[in-house]
């Protein structure tokens, strides 16, 4: 009767080896056959955008540690950059994310002044402070107020000063110093334009206009109306009254002695 009992027993326990052995090779097999690890069961599932055979995308959820393989077959991540939005156009999510590489751009994002649209609404920079620049192409540290952007930071080739005139030339801008001539050199609406002086050597207030000189300013020993036909004689000049009989041109007019008595 004992060793009837044993034999049970041992009959008992090899019976149920066998069974455990059984269903791991059952196990076993089922991993070979799906592609699957043990590690694999485990895994946390992540959703992906998975290209059908027809091209088009359907949301397919794989384990974490298979995302890298489907993602270099073609499939991709509907957020990329982990903001809990899903980018333009996937196949599953909130599908309006203007930049999923971003987790900072997103529907509801605080629009900040850096020339992106952030809170993808389809505005760059609104309700933000922007700053007027000018575009100075001659580099002369001023830029041509008829050339401006509104941005928050100056673009390449603005700068923050205006006020040039002529944003082709160097020379000229608010800090040139004006010289004589007809260019406005100092952007103030004004050139210096020149007048002709002649010299006035018996200053009788008229000057000879056989030498005149041309100058923003009047010279010394020069006046501002010529037609002296004798710069040496103070008595002889256009507004003198004509003498008779001093057989002279006193008044500049090309005759001699007219309406003089005969």
């Amino acid at each position: 009767m004992k060793k009837l009992l044993q034999l049970s027993v041992f009959s008992i326990l090899l019976l149920t080896s066998c069974e455990k052995e059984s269903n791991s090779n059952e196990a076993t097999e089922s991993i070979l056959s799906t592609g699957t690890t043990l590690e694999d069961r485990g895994a946390k599932k992540v959703t992906i955008c998975h290209k059908t055979g027809n091209g088009s995308y359907v949301s397919l959820s794989v384990n974490q540690n298979a995302v890298a393989a489907h993602l270099a077959h073609g499939d991709y991540l509907p957020d990329s950059d982990g903001d809990g939005f899903t980018a333009i156009g996937a196949c599953t999510g909130s599908k309006n994310d203007c930049d999923d590489t971003n987790a900072a751009i997103h529907p509801g994002a605080v629009e900040i002044c850096d020339n992106i649209d952030n809170n993808c609404d389809g505005d760059i920079d609104e309700g933000t402070e922007t700053t007027s620049y000018y575009a100075d192409a001659d580099e002369d540290g001023y830029g041509d107020f008829d050339n401006a952007v509104t941005a928050c930071s100056p673009p390449a080739g603005y700068i923050l000063q205006g006020g040039d005139c002529d944003d082709t030339n160097p020379n000229i801008n608010p800090d040139a110093i004006e010289v004589c001539g007809d260019v406005d050199l100092n952007c103030d609406g004004e050139g210096l334009p020149s007048s002709s002086y002649y010299p006035d050597a018996d200053g009788d207030g008229f000057g000879d206009l056989g030498t005149a000189v041309t100058d923003c300013s009047q010279p010394e020993g020069y006046v501002a109306l010529g037609g002296d036909c004798d710069d040496s004689d103070p008595l002889i000049h256009p507004e003198a009254a004509e003498l008779c009989n001093d057989e002279l041109d006193n008044d500049c007019d090309g005759d001699v002695d007219e309406d003089c008595p005969e």
